[in-house]
């Protein structure tokens, strides 16, 4: 079974997908927040439980349950755990569902 997905892209910090088709839909969302990278990197740490925290309640007042948010933080968000997020999530969405995946970290 095929899906038509809509997707628009809004380019703000942190970048948001969102992809919509019409029905009765389910609400899911994909929260990557990576804010604590090893020294070794050469990154600083970034904020992101605060962007975490404030997506996290945005998706709730607009009707998203908690069980249906992951949320994968610093060192949860593993390219693996990343790509099985996103596989549960395409087998869980049927047509009509919205869905959001949001990313914070430096993205580079």
């Amino acid at each position: 079974m095929s899906l038509r997905i809509r997707i628009g892209i809004w380019f703000f910090f942190p970048t948001m997908l969102w992809a919509t088709v019409s029905h009765a839909a389910e609400k899911r969302a994909l929260l990557i927040m990576i804010g604590q990278y090893p020294a070794s990197s050469g990154w600083p740490s970034l904020s992101a439980q605060n962007d975490s925290r404030l997506i996290l309640q945005t998706l709730k007042n607009q009707g998203f349950k908690e069980k249906d948010i992951v949320v994968l933080e610093n060192h949860r968000a593993t390219a693996e755990n990343i790509r099985k997020s996103c596989e549960t999530l395409i087998k869980l969405t049927r047509r009509g569902d919205k869905v959001i995946v949001a990313f914070s970290g430096h993205g580079q």
